[in-house]
């Protein structure tokens, strides 16, 4: 497993992750849950909570990713198209953070988690390169 913690701003509740090449604007959220927005080649991880930070760990599996469902209480999956490899972080007004963590291009199945205390999670492996 390859991985990578990052601390990301919220702003307006809201912080997304899309792939460098994607065309398309972050998705609401809503689609698969409350709490995530999952599109083509970008999500966005929405916050019941006013936090001004938020702990965001990635991870890259080679199949089917483990979790501990105490640690992770919110989970969804969802599956999407990289056709860089290349993610990036957008902090809306803030700004994007480019090239956070890479992986080869294709398509993937993720596991999204998201804690209250501000944390998320995106957990991914290949279905197809």
């Amino acid at each position: 497993m390859n991985s990578t913690d990052l601390e990301v701003r919220v702003d307006c509740h809201l912080f997304g992750l899309a792939d460098a090449e994607a065309d398309e604007s972050l998705p609401d959220a809503g689609r698969p849950s409350a709490w995530a927005g999952v599109g083509e080649s970008a999500l966005v991880f929405e916050s019941e909570e006013d936090l001004v930070r938020a702990r965001l760990r990635l991870e890259l599996w080679d199949g089917p990713a483990a979790i501990d469902g105490e640690q992770w209480p919110r989970t969804t999956t969802a599956a999407w198209t990289l056709p860089s490899g290349v993610l990036g972080v957008d902090e809306l007004t803030a700004g994007a953070v480019p090239e956070v963590f890479v992986v080869p291009p294709g398509e993937y199945a993720m596991r999204l988690g998201w804690h209250s205390e501000g944390a998320a999670l995106v957990q991914m492996w290949p279905t197809r390169r």
